[in-house]
């Protein structure tokens, strides 16, 4: 087979996931070294640039992967693509959410790294009420009976 015969064979959701794994690894550390380091954007190539990127970005994304396993609601915990995925849209918001507030109020990257730690921080939270409402509301709903 081809490349460009794989390529054709792909599906819309295989695109999607593609998109949301750049969206959620790649692109966030980029930022960050433009917005501190644009003089590294230069000097490096595509790929260091993208290893560097990623290694910043990952932590990010363990730290929502371990949320969201601990945190679901289903008793054998969701399959590992799905959380994975949810890891990478929650890294996606916390990252630029910090980036953001850095951009906006001139913050040194210590402090956009603690103002990501606290949305991550936010969100564990925020995972843990819902876990805990959710079970709260399956164990107070009644039986089902069978109906005639």
């Amino acid at each position: 087979m081809s490349l460009i015969s794989e390529i054709r064979e792909l599906e819309g959701r295989h695109v999607l996931i593609g998109m949301i794994g750049f969206l959620g690894i790649v692109a966030p550390g980029f930022l960050v070294v433009y917005h501190y380091h644009p003089d590294l954007i230069e000097k490096y190539d595509v790929v260091k640039l993208s290893i560097f990127s990623a290694a910043l970005t990952t932590p990010v994304l363990f730290a929502n992967f371990f949320i969201t396993v601990c945190t679901s609601s289903k008793k054998d915990g969701p399959e590992t693509k799905d959380a994975l995925l949810l890891s990478a849209v929650g890294a996606v918001g916390m990252l630029y959410c910090g980036l953001l507030v850095a951009y906006l109020f001139h913050l040194s990257f210590l402090s956009m790294a603690k103002v990501t730690a606290s949305t991550a921080l936010l969100y564990a939270a925020f995972a843990y009420y819902c876990q805990k409402e959710d079970k709260k509301r399956t164990s107070q709903s009644p039986k089902s009976t069978p109906q005639r």
